[in-house]
């Protein structure tokens, strides 16, 4: 028996599984909303099984043109104190900028997510904290504010996404597992990007208001047995809320994912290929949740994704660690055009610039038209601040 008619078989008992569950719901006298919730169970598990199933070669490959260098102009440095009054920060995951100018922030190593003034860098608030309590979490990987300016915590090793008001305060939790993103769109709905039991990258539309599934579609074609709950902190995903576009890039790949906010169906894909770029051998695709040290084997050999986020609603900025030797690589990504794909690389002071950071994954976020990174602290400067928040400009053509 070969592995189509294998699949064809699996899929004809579970359609069989499922009509039979609705056939006796029916006849049992079951009412109009159980009837139909069934069938909602029926779509969806044909939608989860067809996950496995997308072909990307459907998918329109656009066009992309080297068009020059730009460059990083700094505005200014926001330093964050470190004071009896201040929490401690560890290293910083994910940060955000709020309507109100305020900083927001993961600490990996303390497991906390704090709020700083951008004016002088003083403490606001914390959301949650560690714990396995009402309103506290085990991980705090990523951070996001809604529409209504809710705030949005992911804990991956918790398997949740918790949800809390604009002061700190506890409002309810969803379970998530294998999540690696979270972003809130700009008419309420949430996006979640995750690993789904087929090993299969998914994005999930939901309804902010009851954390119902809306819309699911797969954004990998193949199983990626390689992400575990530490590897998803290498999945990217951008949205633009004036063209309502979501963006998607994954850890072992080059090539950007353009995707319809509404329907989550992946419109296009682009991108240039960094120069060294390395998919991760096959070796390494079932290690799924391994050792910390399979984990440092995978990412010696990976190029893999550091850094995505989109600037004035149309530059989308990309940084990939190159393996060996160990290098990082930016492309900028014009979107705003229709036929063809505008591409620059940062000229040779945003290098130095960007390289003076390090070679771990930046902490970096957008704001308008400024972009703003974490700068950790230095040696010479640990007793006095947490770190240092620098906001820059992108420069198109010469200064």
């Amino acid at each position: 028996m070969d592995r189509c008619e294998w699949l064809m078989r699996i899929k004809r008992h579970i359609y069989l599984t499922v009509f039979l569950l609705a056939f006796f719901t029916v006849v049992n006298g079951a009412n109009a909303k159980a009837e139909s919730s069934v069938w909602d169970f029926f779509q969806l598990i044909y939608k989860t099984i067809h996950l496995s199933e997308s072909d990307e070669s459907r998918i329109p490959v656009m066009p992309v043109e080297f068009d020059g260098e730009l460059g990083l102009e700094l505005q200014r440095r926001v330093r964050i104190p470190f004071s009896k009054d201040t929490p401690g920060i560890g290293e910083v995951g994910s940060i955000r900028i709020s309507p109100e100018e305020t900083l927001l922030l993961t600490d990996r190593i303390g497991a906390r997510a704090h709020e700083f003034s951008l004016t002088d860098g003083h403490y606001i608030r914390s959301f949650g904290r560690n714990g396995t309590g009402p309103g506290e979490y085990r991980s705090v990987d990523y951070i996001a504010m809604d529409t209504s300016r809710n705030i949005y915590l992911m804990d991956q090793v918790g398997a949740k996404v918790l949800r809390y008001d604009r002061i700190g305060g506890f409002i309810d939790k969803t379970r998530l597992v294998q999540g690696c993103r979270i972003l809130t769109g700009r008419n309420g709905e949430l996006y979640f990007v995750r690993v789904n039991r087929s090993k299969i990258v998914e994005l999930e539309r939901r309804d902010s208001a009851t954390w119902a599934v809306m819309e699911r579609t797969p954004l990998s074609t193949e199983r990626q047995g390689f992400i575990s709950f530490r590897m998803g902190n290498l999945v990217r995903v951008c949205y633009n809320a004036s063209s309502h576009r979501l963006y998607y890039l994954g850890p072992n790949d080059y090539m950007v994912k353009e995707i319809d906010g509404e329907s989550i169906d992946v419109i296009k894909s682009f991108g240039l290929k960094p120069d060294g770029f390395r998919r991760l051998p096959k070796r390494y695709h079932g290690i799924g949740n391994g050792t910390r040290q399979d984990l440092r084997n995978a990412l010696s050999e990976i190029s893999h994704l550091r850094n995505m986020t989109l600037v004035q609603g149309r530059y989308l900025l990309i940084s990939y660690k190159i393996a060996l030797p160990i290098e990082v690589s930016w492309v900028v990504y014009d979107l705003d055009a229709e036929d063809t794909i505008k591409a620059y690389a940062l000229n040779q002071d945003a290098k130095k610039i960007t390289t003076s950071f390090g070679y771990n994954v930046i902490p970096i976020t957008n704001n308008g038209d400024r972009i703003y990174m974490w700068r950790g602290p230095s040696e010479n400067t640990t007793e006095e601040y947490n770190g240092t928040l620098e906001i820059y400009k992108l420069r198109i053509g010469k200064p």
